[in-house]
């Protein structure tokens, strides 16, 4: 499940960051991939105790939930700006930038929430490893993207019924 979280995390930040308008939809074997590769990633890296895993990856998993909403409210919201037609109206306009600022106090605020529960169930070096971890497994996944993505590119391109490139 980690993995999954983490690979959402990833697919959403590689959207914004390629800046496309079109949003594709992950396949669930791909979003289910990435979650385990999340949780293995920083599982592996805090060194959780058995006891310490079964405690903490339920309230982790119910935190990436809630911040995936937040994530996802926050695209729908920059669709309805990013149309290539014509954009709504001003009132329509301040109603989805107040709504889109709003999701990041709202993340804020789930963020401290969850950051308490975290202390409930680890220690303050591994609640605090943890964010670092979060990071790290970005910037792995970010990499890993950009491979493939330049790997794509470097490829001769094949023309069906032909041989050669």
């Amino acid at each position: 499940m980690k993995k999954v979280f983490g690979t959402i995390f990833f697919l959403m930040a590689m959207v914004a960051i390629a800046g496309s308008q079109e949003r594709k939809v992950q396949s669930p074997e791909v979003v289910q991939r990435m979650k385990a590769e999340k949780i293995s990633f920083i599982s592996a890296r805090l060194d959780l105790t058995t006891d310490e895993a079964q405690v903490f990856w339920p309230v982790y998993n119910e935190f990436e939930r809630k911040k995936l909403e937040l994530e996802k409210k926050r695209m729908e919201l920059e669709l309805k700006t990013n149309r290539k037609t014509e954009l709504p109206g001003d009132e329509e306009l301040k109603k989805i930038n107040d709504e889109y600022i709003a999701t990041f106090t709202e993340e804020a605020r789930l963020m401290q929430d969850y950051n308490k529960q975290f202390l409930k169930v680890l220690s303050i070096q591994k609640t605090v490893k943890l964010y670092e971890f979060e990071r790290k497994f970005r910037l792995h996944m970010l990499q890993e993207f950009r491979h493939r993505e330049q790997s794509k590119s470097d490829r001769p391109a094949v023309r069906k019924g032909t041989d050669a490139p």
